[in-house]
């Protein structure tokens, strides 16, 4: 866009209630724009609008914010032919519809929650490259954690089996994400929503198996197993 216009109004959009995904219920949900503001581009060759909304969960009431924007280079049509703008929704913080962060997240190990955290910010971005190297860099990091080090990523796997971390069904379904995050890596393989969000699946109940389910079952015979008083001895009846 070369020499060009700028406009800017503070203004609410016609229809304030719009469907999004909601990074605190973990599904779409309706949302209220509370504020907003128009930003409108105009080109000697493109127009470019952008909306910036502040929006609230009308159920979890959490606020997060929404840029919706349009440009003259990019259109749709519909079932009729006639032709529209075709927007395009960007989401702060950016979250996916059923893919919210796990509430055990912060109970992981640091580095192994740092790579996961960013591994899922990439999904949540559509940066579905980068989520698929993200799951591979998750396993050698649980790896890393339970000690075994030695070796490629596959007789990692097969290691996390030997020492009791995953069951021989769970070092497979590893595998199989292995071999995901090999394409992504080295053949810059974009995979699908879908297969990463069921390849995210996998990773987060494995994590909670091997990671979080036995730390917080050994807190919990820490408290059953204390020390009782002693009863005091009962009186013999006459």
């Amino acid at each position: 866009m070369n020499a060009h216009t700028r406009t800017v109004s503070v203004e609410l959009p016609l229809e304030l209630e719009h469907q999004f995904a909601c990074a605190a219920c973990g599904r779409e949900t309706y949302h209220q724009v509370v504020a907003g503001a128009k930003e409108f581009l105009a080109g000697t060759d493109v127009d470019w609008c952008g909306e910036y909304w502040i929006i609230q969960c009308k159920g979890c009431k959490t606020p997060s914010f929404c840029l919706r924007s349009t440009n003259t280079e990019d259109f749709d049509y519909d079932e009729q032919g006639q032709d529209f703008l075709r927007p395009t929704i960007s989401l702060y913080p950016s979250r996916i519809a059923g893919r919210p962060k796990p509430a055990w997240l912060n109970e992981l190990p640091y580095l192994i929650r740092e790579i996961f955290g960013e591994t899922h910010s990439a999904l949540c971005n559509g940066q579905r490259i980068l989520a698929g190297i993200g799951i591979r860099a998750t396993i050698e990091a649980v790896c890393s954690h339970c000690g075994i080090t030695k070796g490629k990523l596959e007789p990692k796997i097969d290691g996390l089996t030997t020492s009791g971390k995953v069951t021989a069904d769970g070092a497979a379904i590893l595998h199989s994400l292995r071999f995901m995050g090999n394409e992504a890596a080295h053949k810059t393989k974009a995979h699908t929503l879908r297969e990463l969000g069921t390849a995210f699946e996998v990773i987060e109940s494995i994590l909670f198996s091997a990671l979080i389910l036995p730390r917080r079952t050994a807190k919990l015979s820490k408290r059953t197993t204390a020390v009782r008083p002693h009863a005091s001895p009962t009186t013999p009846r006459p």
